[in-house]
């Protein structure tokens, strides 16, 4: 095996990495990022592709975030980021909650 210095980021990692970026309410926003009505802010599902650039990392991450919410079906995070009803301390909530999901092995 070839040696490699890059370090292995976890679904964990990213999660917490992506809840710190958005632990100031200024840092997140509903809208989609491209409006430019924000530009020091991001949804949740952003926060987390920002962390890596492993698709399928990104994908595990932003499915446990998605099960964190206890919403059934496929996983939509930019709609339940974006639904009016959703509130900052929810977002950082359910990353506490995936945090934990993703410590405990979960798929």
């Amino acid at each position: 095996m070839p040696f490699d210095a890059t370090p292995t980021i976890t679904e964990a990692d990213v999660l917490r990495r992506a809840k710190a970026r958005l632990m100031d309410p200024a840092r997140w926003c509903k809208e989609p990022f491209w409006s430019g009505k924000y530009p020091q802010a991001t949804c949740a599902n952003l926060a987390i592709f920002d962390e890596t650039p492993d698709i399928a990392l990104q994908e595990r991450a932003s499915d446990l975030l998605w099960r964190a919410t206890g919403l059934p079906g496929s996983n939509n995070v930019p709609k339940w980021n974006d639904a009016p009803e959703t509130t900052h301390a929810d977002v950082i909530a359910a990353f506490d909650r995936a945090i934990a999901l993703a410590e405990a092995g979960e798929p």
